[in-house]
């Protein structure tokens, strides 16, 4: 290529500052390219033979624009791998001297089909041999044809040019992702795709013109066609008549099309081009962004220099080759013979067209591969930047520094084909991204401390969600009528709670100090929508859940759980009460969350993960939490745990089954009640916490938002790394199909996931009703979009509360150097919380509960909305509305939907006035949800009543298991000899589910003697239940003292080694270039028994891809000095044993009755309670000190190095 002469003159245009104008005068233009006659096409070597017909036409497109001060600019697309500089030179020198278009404001883009038409210049050395002479005639013919063409198109479009206007949506692709990294599985990929729409003087579209980053390789048989590219465009105008449809590639030439290679499989290509007309007719049903600033266009070069061609003994050992490379290197051999000299550097130019300052289009010349992409969008503001490849020339593959060292087809071998002499020199990218940092004005750059990124204003950020078919999201709230929100629960009076985490991270100026605040909203106007704010309470630490209750409402805010109430009504707390104290605060985004009213009259707990010893204001000892969630009751002070261990978001469903999640597990269902196990200290429960979601690659995600970059991890990137917020929908206004699913918030990845369940035994399975693949349920193309919590409204919108924040993790897990460059409170001015609704339909009225009474509170038990009808269910209750009684009777016996009859049930229960004719016609009804609560209401019954027993023993039979489960549990209320006959009915038939046994054996000590001789008399029954009843059965015969776990102490401070001198010693390893096979060796044989990584070893120990921190000097701290820094839930035990044994290890899966421990072996071990002792924190890391023993300095780089990327 020839150097730029005009470039000095261009440079100044770059640099003319922002001006704004009335409107813009737009051109468009197609020009049919297809040949007519046979012709090579481009891109595939294999293909030697002219082309064999046509698929579809080809074109060049040019779209004009006029911003009537700096004159038309053009823009052309070309349906062909690429276009080589001379002539875009020819065309752009045509055009000047006929119209005065300035060569800088002209560009010329590729699709780069490959099955287009060959090019002269363009890869002449592809086909590994020599192109015959009539070929390369017809070649050379094509070649005038299409500069001509070029030119034509441009002309057409600026006689065309008019008066209208032009608008444009940023951001991701949506639901396109087609496009794969090629070089390593779940590799860096850009699925960018930035929509430019220009608009007659009327509205009417008059040009489409998108870009997306991916190889155009479907198609691969010789007939002439656009790829799918080709087909995105005709889709495009097909769906807009009259709209001339125009298609450029970004930075792909590392990604290819997720179907692969097809040959002729134009169906495969046809769907891949539908996607984006699809994509493209979503933002179009949205608002766009009007594009106002006048045109700039700069267009500069860099030289790119190549490295050391091979010498010629070098060329003459590669030219006794028989393919592509061996032809190549006699082309190389013929032009030395020619005294010709090799070519030493590339010419390489670089275009940019800037709208004002807020759009930025740049134009990068041949197959440039995704870091480019991905980097520039670092550093500038990606919102506002349009990448192009494959634009103005065709010269090579232009690799990254990065792809470069690692070599292969893009970073060197692909240079045989282009014609080049060797492969392109260190240094390049450097020059490249200078060059566009020269032309772009720093005006472009991104805001310090958000990675290349910024917040959206609310209605911006509303039109980068992407919802399911037939629904639409609606904004409730945002900035300033909510900041920071975490969570939100609904009052009875129509009053919005809201959790406002204000002081995360670090608190208000990084050091703790506490900011959260409890406000609530009101909808003054009655319009649906909340419009005032007040600030209920403040000052507080990291809040973390609100519930109304009574006549003010509980508030999480860790350690403790208080009651706060407005006494005045001056909207502020002036009661403020600590009812429960003791919860963990190590972790601020694993704190103690998600109060919810339960059908026992109980209000239900999650962890947080961490656990506690909470005492109540009631007195009485502290209850240890560690491991488990729990209930309480806030006006008794009464407080126990309840099996399942949730960190943020433990639910239930209309019929009392409880569910929770944890970061790393979309949803676990809670099959064991703590309450019943712990009747029999000697029974082995199964794991109290079942994983729903286990279908496949269950956790991965498919975000519509661009990765930033703490993904450069492979393994981290699209998986589930931050579930949280778990909500059930429990109303039908969306439709029915969505009743009674699990929607989980994936903040990191900016999505919400839906899950449905489906009842397995006595617990759950749960699949996703889009496909394993398909698009989530809803996510945003906003990096700022945070789900932290999905609520049912009573409004029956399904309402997701957004904290909207650049950062959402927990800084201790953030790499330092990462840390340093971010504004960690970024976005603590804004907060917004939507609600999904169904497109045609709109939401309800909320009625003022606080304003009914009696049968008119009760009738609202028929509501389909279960948020409604669980605060009309505690109003009644609250108020001991005993005039309520007989419209609960009723509707308890012949209430319209199953959800009402439990409901009334447990409320005429509360109340007291619960009769036995109430729980006989219950247990005779239809829904099995009915019957099962039926059984644990009327158990007050088999004492006052000794006949009672005969009711429940007719359900032994009931075809439903969670009927029967509770049937077993309830049975142990019970001491008639009929109580043990049933509980033996039930062994005989439900033994083989662990779930099911375990609610037997737990009943089993009143009827010990039945249970006992029917397991012996009976071959059906299971070794593992038989071993337990044995076990029972010797435990009762030793009458052995039940004792309760010993009082926790404080952890054991940790002795005291010295590990310093061997980090000393290792020093050295950080800085050496490991190797990560060898590195998977040495794992296997030191760490695999309690890490899982890279497909070998246990999960016992932290999930070593969660790492966020890889730097080398961590991961040789975490090696070599383990117990510097133990989370919490890797602590390990001593187990004092009453029989004199010990045991030491981590604690899991903790039940009533016990928990598993395991050792430094990964092997779990059930430990009963009744059996322990004493049992001690160790303070110490289940992982031993000493595992470097024998390894040398290289050999801990290689490990380090396999830890870093086990890919």
């Amino acid at each position: 290529m020839k150097p730029l002469p005009f470039v000095a003159a261009l440079l100044l245009v770059a640099f003319v500052p922002t001006e704004t104008h009335a409107g813009w005068r737009i051109g468009a233009a197609a020009i049919d390219v297809t040949p007519g006659f046979p012709v090579r096409l481009s891109g595939f070597g294999f293909r030697r033979a002219e082309s064999e017909g046509v698929t579809h036409k080809i074109w060049a497109k040019a779209l004009a624009i006029d911003d009537g001060q700096n004159g038309p600019a053009v823009l052309i697309t070309v349906d062909n791998l690429g276009v080589p500089w001379p002539m875009v030179q020819t065309a752009a020198g045509r055009l000047r001297a006929k119209t005065g278009l300035a060569p800088e404001r002209f560009a010329v883009t590729a699709t780069h089909t490959h099955t287009a038409p060959m090019l002269s210049g363009v890869a002449p050395t592809l086909f590994g041999q020599p192109i015959p002479a009539a070929h390369q005639q017809r070649i050379d013919r094509y070649t005038e044809q299409l500069t001509g063409w070029i030119e034509q198109a441009a002309l057409e479009a600026m006689s065309d040019l008019q008066p209208g206007r032009l608008e444009w949506s940023p951001g991701s692709a949506g639901q396109v992702g087609f496009a794969k990294n090629r070089r390593a599985k779940g590799g860096p990929v850009d699925h960018d795709l930035p929509v430019l729409i220009a608009r007659t003087a009327n509205g009417g579209i008059r040009a489409i013109y998108t870009s997306y980053a991916c190889h155009c390789v479907t198609l691969s048989h010789n007939k002439i066609s656009g790829d799918w590219a080709g087909y995105a465009q005709e889709w495009l105008q097909k769906n807009h008549p009259g709209t001339v449809a125009l298609v450029s590639i970004g930075c792909g030439a590392d990604q290819n099309p997720d179907t692969g290679v097809t040959g002729d499989n134009t169906a495969a290509a046809s769907a891949q081009g539908r996607q984006i007309a699809d994509e493209v007719a979503r933002r179009l049903k949205g608002a766009l962004t009007p594009i106002t600033g006048r045109l700039n266009t700069t267009l500069g070069q860099v030289a790119l220099a190549f490295g050391t061609p091979p010498a010629k003994a070098e060329w003459e050992h590669l030219a006794k080759r028989t393919d592509a490379v061996g032809y190549h290197a006699r082309v190389q051999l013929a032009r030395l013979a020619r005294n010709e000299t090799l070519q030493t550097r590339l010419d390489y130019p670089i275009q940019s067209w800037r709208f004002g300052d807020e759009l930025a289009i740049l134009f990068l010349p041949g197959e440039v591969v995704v870091d480019y992409s991905l980097r520039l969008k670092r550093e500038f503001d990606r919102d506002r930047l349009w990448i192009n490849a494959y634009a103005n020339d065709a010269p090579c593959y232009i690799p990254s520094e990065r792809i470069l060292r690692e070599g292969g087809y893009e970073g060197a071998g692909a240079m045989v084909y282009y014609d080049r002499p060797t492969k392109l020199a260190a240094g390049l990218e450097d020059k490249i991204v200078g060059e566009i940092h020269r032309q772009l004005p720093a005006t472009f750059r991104p805001e310090k401390g958000t990675e290349g990124t910024k917040p959206k204003t609310p209605e911006a950020s509303l039109r980068s969600i992407r919802v399911s078919p037939g629904l639409r999201v609606e904004l409730v709230a945002s900035e300033p009528l909510v900041i920071d929100p975490v969570s939100v629960n609904f009052g009875p009076d129509g009053k919005t709670w809201v959790v406002e985490m204000h002081d995360y991270p670090l608190g208000m100026r990084g050091g703790y100090e506490p900011g959260g605040r409890i406000v609530f909203l009101d909808d003054t106007d009655r319009d649906g929508l909340p419009d005032k704010r007040t600030v209920f309470l403040d000052g507080l630490s990291f809040p973390s859940g609100v519930t109304a209750w009574r006549k003010g409402v509980l508030v999480c805010a860790a350690p403790d759980i208080l009651y706060a109430e407005d006494t005045n009504g001056d909207g502020r707390a002036d009661i403020r009460r600590t009812l429960f104290s003791g919860f963990a605060t190590t972790n601020y985004q694993a704190r103690v969350n998600s109060l919810a009213y339960g059908l026992d009259g109980w209000v239900h707990g999650a962890n947080g993960l961490i656990g506690g010893r909470i005492a109540s204001f009631a007195g009485g000892g502290p209850v240890d939490i560690r491991g488990r969630d729990f209930r309480l009751n806030p006006d008794t002070g009464a407080f126990e745990t309840l099996a399942g261990l949730t960190q943020h978001g433990r639910v239930r469903d209309d019929w009392g089954n409880w569910f929770g999640c944890d970061n790393g597990t979309l949803l676990r269902h809670y099959p064991l009640t703590d309450y019943y196990l712990r009747r029999n200290p000697h029974v082995s429960p199964p794991s109290p916490g079942v994983g729903a979601a286990g279908y496949p690659d269950a956790n991965r995600v498919f975000p519509v938002s661009q990765p930033l970059e703490r993904f450069n991890d492979p393994d981290h990137i699209n998986r589930v790394t931050s579930a949280c917020g778990l909500g059930l929908y429990r109303d039908t206004l969306l439709g029915d199909e969505f009743y009674g699913d699990a929607f989980i918030c994936e903040p990191v990845h900016n999505l919400v996931r839906r899950l449905k369940l489906q009842p397995r035994g006595v617990t759950f399975s749960a699949y996703r009703p889009e496909g394993k693949t398909g698009p989530e349920f809803l996510a945003s193309t906003d990096n700022w979009f945070r789900p932290a919590e999905i609520r049912t409204g009573p409004d029956g919108g399904l309402w997701v509360v957004d904290m909207y924040r650049f950062l959402v993790e927990h800084p201790r897990w953030i790499q330092p150097g990462r840390l340093a460059r971010i504004d960690a409170r970024a976005g603590s001015d804004r907060g917004r919380i939507y609600r999904v609704i169904p497109s045609s339909k709109k939401t309800r009225p909320v009625p003022d509960l606080t304003r009914r009474t009696g049968a008119g509170l009760a009738k609202l038990l028929e509501s389909p909305n279960g948020t409604l009808r669980e605060l009309a269910h505690q109003q009644i209750v609250w108020a001991a509305d005993k005039a309520a009684a007989p419209e609960l009777r009723r509707l308890a016996r012949s209430g319209s939907q199953p959800q009402t009859r439990v409901q009334a049930l447990a409320a005429l229960a509360e109340l007291g006035r619960l009769a036995k004719g109430d729980v006989a016609s219950a247990l005779g009804d239809a829904h099995s949800a009915v019957r099962r609560h039926a059984i644990r209401l009327s158990e007050p019954l088999l004492t006052d009543d000794p006949n009672w027993i005969e009711h429940l023993a007719m359900r032994a039979n009931d075809p439903d298991p969670f009927v029967r489960q509770q049937l077993a549990y309830s049975l142990g209320q019970a001491t008639q000899p009929k109580a043990g006959k049933t509980l033996a009915k039930l062994l005989l038939r439900d033994a083989a589910d662990p779930y099911l046994a375990a609610a037997i054996l737990s009943s089993s000590l009143p009827h010990f003697t039945v249970i006992q001789n029917t397991a012996l008399s009976s071959s059906s029954i299971p070794e593992a239940v038989a071993k337990q009843i044995q076990q029972i059965a010797t435990r009762i015969g030793a009458k052995s003292k039940i004792i309760t776990e010993a009082e926790s102490k404080k952890p054991q401070p940790a002795v005291a080694t010295n590990r310093s001198d061997v980090l000393k010693q290792f020093a050295q390893a950080t800085a050496l270039k490991g190797s990560a096979a060898a590195g998977r060796m040495i794992f296997q044989a030191r760490c695999s028994a309690c890490h899982k990584l890279g497909g070998i070893g246990n999960a016992v120990g932290p999930d070593l891809t969660a790492l966020t921190d890889k730097s080398p000097q961590a991961l040789l701290v975490g090696t070599i000095d383990p117990n510097r820094d133990v989370s919490e839930q890797y602590a390990t035990f001593s187990v004092l044993l009453k029989n004199g044994g010990t045991l030491a290890g981590m604690i899991t899966g903790e039940s009533a009755n016990g928990f598993t421990l395991r050792g430094v072996d990964g092997k779990p071990q059930t430990v009963l309670r009744a059996d322990i002792a004493s049992l001690n924190p160790t303070g110490r890391s289940l992982m031993p000190e000493g595992l470097e023993a024998g390894l040398s300095p290289v050999e801990m780089a290689n490990l380090l190095a396999f830890i870093s990327n086990p890919n």
